[in-house]
């Protein structure tokens, strides 16, 4: 598994029609660590993300600048601004257009983290459309 910068996620998710795994992370986070170390080492779990995911890193502390379709921002003023997690790391799930399917905060061992990968895989991208676009016209 190769985690790649949010940016090259968005561009890759949509042409090779996957789900986005954003870890959100930050140079310091102990647990962060714990979890690339035991639970994105683990097989398994390697094998879902590949299967169905573009994983992405999302630095929490980094000021490297990254271009959304030529809007330039950093990666910690996008997690603040666009993610806004309760702490590190937290993972967000997202379809390919970045309509967002969940968003957990905190550290998860390997089985738990592939019981939560097996409930997303069965969240279908269309459905949450519909539900956003349902959203909007309520308003």
């Amino acid at each position: 598994m190769t985690w790649v910068s949010y940016d090259e996620g968005l561009k890759r998710a949509t042409t090779e029609n996957k789900y986005l795994l954003v870890d959100i992370t930050a140079s310091w986070c102990g647990w962060c660590k714990k979890m690339d170390k035991e639970t994105f080492a683990d097989t398994a779990i390697i094998k879902m993300i590949n299967e169905k995911y573009i994983p992405v890193k999302l630095w929490g502390d980094s000021d490297k600048i990254l271009d959304l379709n030529g809007y330039k921002i950093s990666e910690k003023d996008l997690v603040q601004n666009k993610f806004g997690p309760s702490g590190y790391p937290t993972f967000v799930f997202m379809c390919s257009d970045s309509i967002g399917i969940a968003k957990l905060p905190g550290y998860r061992g390997p089985d738990d983290f592939k019981k939560l990968l097996a409930a997303v895989n069965n969240i279908s991208c269309d459905s949450i459309k519909a539900i956003a676009e349902a959203q909007k016209q309520m308003k």
